[in-house]
């Protein structure tokens, strides 16, 4: 990268007077340009490559915990249904205590009264 000298340049603002005015320059060759271009390129392509895996690591994360949601579902599914099928047995006996039936090994008798 070359870079041209600093002058003084000649501003007469009184006369007798000059005020010093500084300018700096610089200036890309080809060699330097093709330098710079490849260097920006490695770095978008290594942002891309870090981006790309940090992605492809966060969609197996997502990926695993949409599974789990979706066992935890299902399980959540089943205890409903257990849980409705053992609350229609707990009142299914109530209602048989009630009425005086009562059960046996394998059947259910009707209470007699014992004389």
């Amino acid at each position: 990268m070359g870079r041209a000298l600093v002058y003084t340049g000649k501003n007469r603002y009184r006369h007798g007077y000059r005020r010093r005015t500084v300018s700096k320059s610089a200036f890309i060759g080809p060699t330097t340009f093709r330098f710079v271009a490849i260097a920006a390129l490695g770095v978008l392509l290594g942002l891309y490559v870090i981006n790309t895996t940090r992605t492809t690591g966060n969609d197996a994360v997502i990926r695993d915990i949409s599974q789990q949601k979706e066992s935890l579902n299902n399980q959540l599914d089943a205890l409903t249904a257990e849980e409705a099928r053992n609350q229609t047995a707990t009142e299914t006996k109530k209602k048989a205590e009630g009425q005086g039936m009562v059960q046996g090994a394998n059947q259910v008798q009707l209470a007699s009264p014992t004389p």
